[in-house]
């Protein structure tokens, strides 16, 4: 079954300066989707899948949907910025999100941008507003539903992996670990949620290619623990290869929600030590 990536990193980057100029972009027909806001149906231009190098962010109209969450939007014309509410800020020259009472921008996986008058953002700005996004079986990009979240967005978003040398265990009195490979090469890290999830499995991801899209699709599960916590985190032994994320987890969060990430090499976070050359980068059936 297809999923649609969605990435959640974190990165410190510095801001772009550079005055935006508000432009219409083309003169095409915009196809109308639906959009499915905490159970209230929504018709807003549809959501597409960003054009990049890599794997697209879906695309989704910021207004409708931010004023159907509650959040008013202030576009500054001048300088590109965008405001969400008194909590966010984005800017159309920058990948990164920034949130009120959070020490360092978030990043998040393409700018906003504007597409016939419409100002669109990608899909992982509204899930670090703390709410879920999907699409429905068959990622058809026109319905897409998004939930909001009743807990602070900080509970459930933060799931981090370091490198675990014998230094940075001594943080822990006890761990779960699983040595998926002996060979050499091998790289042994820690996986560790900020809230205790159930169901954890470590799994082998496998891709779909659909017209010169991709999309991740649930692996093979490889091994199981009934439940993962910051204080007993999971540590496993495997080896990285290619460029291509191949290893990932799933877990049940603490809304009851099945969760997916893949293991990504950090090309992007510019990362400062080796406890940052990974991160998960979340994705949903």
């Amino acid at each position: 079954m297809k999923k649609v990536l969605t990435l959640v990193i974190l990165a410190v980057l510095a801001m772009s300066a550079v005055v935006f100029t508000v432009g219409c972009g083309s003169e095409n027909e915009i196809a109308m989707g639906e959009f499915n806001v905490n159970g209230i149906r929504v018709a807003a231009p549809a959501s597409f899948v960003h054009e990049s190098e890599f794997v697209g962010p879906l695309m989704m109209p910021l207004v409708p949907i931010a004023e159907a969450l509650g959040f008013e939007v202030n576009i500054n014309e001048q300088t590109g910025e965008i405001l969400i509410g008194n909590s966010f800020a984005l800017n159309f020259n920058s990948e990164e999100i920034y949130i009120t009472g959070f020490g360092r921008p978030l990043f998040i996986s393409a700018p906003p941008e504007i597409v016939n008058g419409i100002v669109f953002v990608s899909h992982d700005v509204f899930i670090l507003m703390g709410h879920n996004v999907r699409t429905h079986v068959g990622n058809d990009l026109r319905i897409v539903e998004i939930k909001s979240y009743s807990d602070s967005m900080f509970e459930w978003l933060t799931l981090r992996v370091a490198m675990a040398t014998e230094e940075h265990m001594r943080n822990y009195e006890s761990y779960i670990e699983f040595i998926e490979f002996e060979d050499d090469g091998n790289l042994k890290i820690v996986i560790v949620p900020s809230s205790p999830v159930t169901d954890f499995r470590w799994i082998e991801i496998g891709y779909n290619f659909d017209d010169e899209d991709e999309f991740y699709i649930y692996g093979t599960e490889i091994y199981y623990v009934g439940e993962v916590t910051p204080e007993q985190p999971f540590v496993v032994t495997w080896i990285p290869w290619g460029t291509m994320p191949h290893r990932g987890v799933s877990f049940v969060d603490g809304h009851g929600e099945t969760r997916y990430f893949s293991l990504n090499t950090n090309n992007i976070g510019y990362p400062e030590s080796l406890h940052d050359m990974y991160l998960f980068v979340e994705f949903f059936q």
